[in-house]
């Protein structure tokens, strides 16, 4: 990650207070290499009760499987970085229909050295799962090369617009530039422009859709009414159909990559980090006085 190695771990821990699979995870990471350390999934259990939990529970033992996530956490340097972000906020990214409990089961643990280089950590909203995504920001953040988002096509409405907008320019503009290169790529760089807009546009409004939908989730089970409900598995809906959008867009991008790279698509991932670092890394920066920065929040 940004030229550090790092060990990146998924987890997904069985749903008993059977301390059994943290251990055997521990014994695991006596094998990996001393390198820093992200973890991340579903660990069925939560570290601290009170602030984890939507109901408190009754003085006693810790059970098995917590102690052995702490003792984990503990004997590795681990933090959980959301927490940490946010000490006393309550939110959850798990509920139990049948129990009618909510906690937050789904965490990150990070070393400790990472800390400083975590940008964000947020639980986002709850549409192809019962479990919550929790988005975990890190590293230094680089402007990237624009590209055209083709799955705005799939709208009529954007289509729609997109051509009005070409329609427009080339309206107001064809005859008053000497030759018909300059006017398209004059049109090209304010066409770009009026697309960026409209897809901020879109997606300002897919968030505000995402806050409205967390908004509802939030509120406790019992305070819902039933055209509430109604509304939250129709907004639910609307989301899972924005999700899909982006994986299938996404999904889009990774077969033209591996369409240009024909039977060397097992070298993809290998040939794109050497061009990224040839053409945009900046390893070091030399002051006027000498001292050389190598930090990458430095430079």
């Amino acid at each position: 990650l940004y030229n550090t190695k790092i060990a990146l771990i998924n987890v997904y821990a069985p749903n008993s207070s059977d301390a059994t699979f943290f251990a055997q995870l521990q014994a695991l990471l006596l094998e990996i290499p001393d390198l820093p350390i992200i973890m991340g999934g579903d660990f069925n259990q939560v570290l601290d009760p009170v602030l984890d939990g939507s109901r408190p529970e009754k003085p006693q033992k810790s059970p098995p499987d917590r102690s052995a996530l702490r003792d984990l956490a503990s004997n590795y340097g681990l933090v959980d970085i959301w927490r940490l972000i946010h000490p006393q906020s309550l939110e959850f990214t798990f509920r139990s229909s049948s129990h009618g409990t909510r906690s937050r089961i789904d965490m990150f643990l990070i070393s400790k050295g990472m800390v400083n280089s975590v940008q964000s950590c947020s639980i986002g909203v709850r549409a192809l799962s019962d479990h919550s995504p929790v988005d975990l920001e890190s590293g230094v953040s680089r402007k990237g090369r624009w590209r055209f988002n083709s799955s705005l096509l799939n709208s009529e409405t954007i289509r729609a617009e997109i051509k009005a907008i070409i329609q427009e320019y080339f309206a107001q503009n064809a005859g008053l530039v000497p030759t018909d290169t300059s006017l398209w790529e004059a049109g090209k760089a304010y066409i770009r422009g009026r697309i960026i807009a409209l897809s901020s546009r879109v997606k300002r409004e897919n968030n505000k859709r995402v806050i409205d939908i967390g908004e509802l989730e939030a509120q406790s089970s019992p305070l819902l009414g039933d055209e509430d409900f109604r509304e939250l598995r129709e907004a639910k809906f609307e989301l899972n159909t924005i999700y899909h959008n982006k994986a299938e867009y996404a999904l889009f991008r990774l077969k033209q990559k591996q369409c240009e790279s024909g039977e060397r698509a097992g070298k993809l991932l290998a040939s794109l980090v050497h061009q990224q670092e040839a053409r945009r890394w900046i390893s070091a920066v030399e002051l006027s006085g000498g001292t050389l920065l190598t930090d990458p929040q430095d430079i």
